[in-house]
């Protein structure tokens, strides 16, 4: 069974995107013309006129079906499909000095988060600005479109901006979209790099060296005092990572062995004597 045609819904706020898709609705169904022209613009036959009249009844139903209870009052006193469209854009798109100052001020309010997705931003900005125009009664210039967007910018795209400043000739919106876009995605870049390299400098401060004798960080295993061997603590605290550990005392302390005071200037005799300090 094939689904029942879906028609937009008018509100009070999307009169703009509602009226693009009735339009589309009337084109579909080759209706167009009857909320263009007028019935009485040019001299018609009777059988033109009655294709005419036909026609426009066609385009009165489905702007009637794309309007609410609620806002159906405004379309009441219409007699054709060009009224409807007429009566509803006095409503919804007064083309006054208020309007345009209230449409204007929300542009100048509207600022992209720094993390915020540049598209969805774009999109919102070409709303504000066709509704700019739609209150204004006249067509924005590119440069003046362009110029709104790069005012909405965060700081962080100011470099961007400063280049496209200093061109001389004339900027175009789609130009700089395609600016702003690049440059959106060459920070996303350096965020990955930037936490690639935290990562492996996180990595690397974790895997701290330590004795594989007693385990304490401060010394190696080749001068672990368990071990019986020369212990030098300053030597060992340059070489090995002190981390969170800076401020650990040493877990074991250099074994006291006697050494014969004949025997300090002979290398061989201290390795002995350590040796039997160790076995002992």
């Amino acid at each position: 069974m094939a689904s029942p045609n879906v028609f937009p819904q008018l509100t009070s706020t999307n009169f703009s995107n509602w009226l693009f898709r009735v339009r589309a609705l009337l084109d579909k169904e080759d209706v167009l013309d009857t909320v263009d022209l007028s019935l009485g613009s040019k001299e018609m036959t009777a059988d033109e006129k009655q294709q005419c009249a036909s026609r426009d009844r066609k385009a009165k139903h489905i702007i009637i079906s794309c309007v609410s209870d609620r806002h159906l009052e405004y379309l009441k006193g219409s007699r054709t499909a060009r009224e409807m469209i007429m009566a509803l854009k006095k409503v919804f798109e007064r083309k006054s000095t208020f309007s345009k100052l209230h449409v204007m001020r929300k542009l100048l309010k509207t600022k992209c988060e720094p993390s915020s997705d540049l598209q969805d931003h774009f999109i919102k900005m070409d709303g504000l600005l066709n509704e700019l125009e739609a209150v204004g009664g006249s067509k924005l210039e590119d440069s003046d479109k362009a110029c709104y967007l790069l005012l909405s910018m965060p700081d962080k795209y100011d470099t961007v901006i400063t280049a496209i400043e200093t061109m001389s000739e004339n900027i175009t919106l789609e130009f700089v979209k395609g600016r702003l876009l690049d440059a959106e995605i060459k920070f996303k870049e350096s965020e990955i790099h930037t936490v690639c390299g935290d990562s492996a400098f996180s990595a690397r401060k974790s895997h701290r060296r330590s004795c594989y004798e007693c385990g304490d960080p401060y010394h190696l295993r080749s001068n672990c005092p368990k071990l019986g061997r020369n212990f030098r603590p300053q030597e060992n605290r340059e070489r090995v990572s002190d981390g969170d550990n800076a401020a650990k005392p040493s877990q074991c302390e250099p074994t006291s062995i006697y050494v014969p005071v004949e025997a300090q200037n002979s290398w061989k005799s201290k390795w002995t004597c350590l040796r039997i300090g160790r076995i002992a």
